[in-house]
């Protein structure tokens, strides 16, 4: 019967999973549970090792994943965007977190074990999800499934993990009956569930690391080569009618890799790692900080290629260059390096026959196909898969140890005196406490906040007011939505028709605004929208100009920012310069927006297109007049 902290661990580990699966992005707060769930079975596993004799690991694998993490800690104290770099490391140290809190303890088998299993049956259960989406649920999620995930590859890359090991430990004849039945019936789901994503990078990851799992396992399949053939023909069977079932044939999808110039997701994916190369350039170094891509993209995002959103680079090395500098993509790879070099000596050092060697390699595998899927997409920016990364590494960490017969090498056994145990505990308590408060901190702060937005519709501007002092006084001082939604406010209030204020109260808001303004700047510099609320505070005091300079400011940093295009343009109409303000609003149109967007332009160009292709044709002459001018 297993410990009662090992089934509370196991249960907080999957419930962090569960949570996971439905965090939409950094404006939602269900990463702060999850992060919170994951601290248990670190407290469980770390603070009784100190007694028992804590185990940790230290081969060059685990020394370079403990680097890349405290590289990532540190580039937090250079981030542009100190908020926004917070968030996405409390999502990304899912993953060593779970990976070192995993091989620490005594009972580290037993835990791994559990972890793995569980998170086996929550992966099947995911791809059943994923199928019952592609065929019963048509309607309702499109045809590619990817619920609860946002994205179907995102999914694809979560199942791979599941699905590579599933294989090989059908492989594996020396197991009951039942467990090798069930190892194909989960096998067989997840690869439909696969299928069931249509994503073509997922299946050819998948294409690439099964031969890789076949070969290492050559003499396993020639003893169980029955197995083999049936799990050849199955799913084979599987992928046949699923190409004959759905509406939209995963073949077809991967026959338009043949002409990949005429694929948008390609040349769209071509044009954003190009523009991405243009933002490394001009911060090679340290970056911009880590997850400020989606803030800083957009100034350099190019019109009419790229319809996606923006928020990724979907190639999570570049985007680590882009965000953390060039030692993030190097320390990433060396780590990989390691990886596979420890996988390597590893099937060396196990007979033809061992079942260490399914074990290793199916792991493997699943990480190998999710990794090479990750050049093209962002699993490494989305937290359930961290989550089952740590479990999976720290699995193969250990395998492949006993592999290797080396326990000694692979582990330093911590032999601590009476007095440094209780100091351990304290400083582990404290640092595991750090990672609760900043992640209870940075959430309550934004739920306020999304209150008081909800406030601004229903409740009025008390309960607004109420809830943004409260957003301010939880959150970190680099969480400054609360002072750019409550210079929003102010700004209405000078612009309120009636009077509401005499002229030395809009003078004193005015100032206020201003320095709600300056000191949001201040942490967040590459955010438009405050550019856009200045601009709109000079065009309540009427200076034009001012507003002008702010608003072209607001495109220059975000294109897509289409509001301030908007009232750019008619301060160029109001000026006289429509054509100025056509091309403003033309050039608007060449980047992915809105229906409602398309509509307003549309109804402000057909306005304006007479005088301003007059007002073109003038300037042309013009020109032209002048430049045959002898100097």
């Amino acid at each position: 019967m297993k410990k009662p902290s090992i089934i509370i661990g196991t249960l907080s580990l999957l419930g962090a999973f569960g949570l996971s699966l439905f965090f939409e992005g950094y404006q939602d707060i269900i990463y702060a549970p999850a992060t919170l769930l994951l601290l248990v079975p670190a407290c469980l596993i770390i603070l009784p090792s100190f007694w028992t004799g804590a185990q940790i690991p230290a081969s060059a694998t685990a020394l370079l994943m403990f680097l890349f993490w405290l590289y990532v800690t540190f580039s937090l104290s250079w981030s542009s965007v100190p908020f926004s770099s917070l968030i996405t490391y409390l999502v990304f140290i899912s993953l060593p977190l779970v990976f070192f809190t995993l091989l620490m303890g005594r009972n580290r088998e037993t835990w791994l074990k559990t972890g793995t299993t569980a998170l086996m049956l929550a992966l099947g259960i995911l791809s059943g999800w994923a199928i019952l989406q592609s065929t019963v649920f048509l309607q309702e999620f499109g045809s590619r499934a990817h619920h609860p995930l946002p994205n179907p590859n995102n999914l694809a890359g979560l199942l791979n993990l599941g699905l590579l090991p599933a294989m090989a430990w059908f492989l594996f004849p020396g197991k009951k009956k039942s467990l090798h039945y069930a190892a194909l019936a989960l096998t067989l789901i997840l690869f439909t569930g696969l299928l069931a994503t249509q994503s073509r990078g997922g299946l050819i990851s998948f294409l690439i690391a099964a031969p890789l799992l076949f070969m290492s396992l050559q003499t396993t399949i020639k003893q169980n080569w029955k197995s083999f053939v049936l799990l050849l023909v199955l799913t084979g069977s599987l992928f046949s009618f699923m190409q004959t079932t759905t509406t939209a044939p995963l073949s077809d999808r991967m026959a338009e890799l043949s002409t990949p110039l005429e694929d948008t997701t390609i040349t769209s994916r071509i044009a954003l790692w190009k523009a991405t190369g243009a933002m490394v350039q001009d911060h090679p170094w340290l970056g911009t900080g880590f997850g400020t891509f989606y803030l800083y993209y957009p100034a350099y995002r190019p019109p009419l290629i790229d319809n996606s959103a923006g928020y990724w680079v979907h190639m999570d090395p570049l985007q680590f260059w882009a965000e953390m500098g060039i030692a993030a993509p190097l320390l990433f790879y060396a780590l990989l390096i390691a990886v596979l070099l420890r996988t390597f000596r590893s099937l060396r050092a196990t007979e033809p026959d061992s079942p260490l060697r399914p074990a290793i390699m199916g792991l493997f595998c699943g990480l190998l196909a999710l990794l090479l899927h990750t050049h093209v997409t962002f699993h490494l920016y989305v937290m359930p898969i961290l989550i089952v990364c740590g479990v999976w590494l720290a699995a193969w960490y250990a395998l492949t140890a006993k592999a290797l017969k080396d326990q000694t090498t692979s582990f330093l056994t911590a032999s601590l005196e009476n007095w440094q145990k209780p100091f351990m505990a304290v400083v582990t308590v404290s640092i595991i406490g750090l990672i609760a408060l900043m992640t209870i901190s940075s959430s309550v702060g934004r739920y306020y906040l999304m209150e008081a937005k909800n406030n601004i519709g229903q409740a009025g501007i008390e309960s607004f007011m109420t809830n943004i002092q409260k957003a301010d006084k939880w959150a970190p001082g680099s969480f400054i939505d609360p002072e750019v939604h409550l210079a929003g406010l102010y700004i209405d209030i000078l612009t309120a028709p009636g009077g509401l204020l005499n002229q030395e109260e809009q003078d004193d808001l005015f100032q206020q605004t201003l320095a709600l303004l300056d000191g949001a700047e201040s942490m967040n510099p590459a955010w438009a929208e405050i550019d856009h609320k200045r601009a709109k505070l000079y065009a309540v005091t009427g200076d034009k100009a001012q507003a002008a300079t702010y608003w072209q400011r607001a495109i220059a940093k975000n294109s897509r920012h289409f509001r301030a295009r908007e009232e750019l343009a008619n301060i160029y109409v109001s000026n006289g310069n429509p054509a100025m303000a056509y091309d403003i609003l033309e050039e608007g149109l060449q980047y992915p927006h809105p229906a409602n967007v398309q509509q307003t332009y549309t109804a402000i160009l057909k306005n304006i297109e007479d005088i301003a292709m007059i007002q073109k044709l003038h300037l042309l002459k013009k020109n032209r007049k002048n430049s045959g001018k002898t100097p």
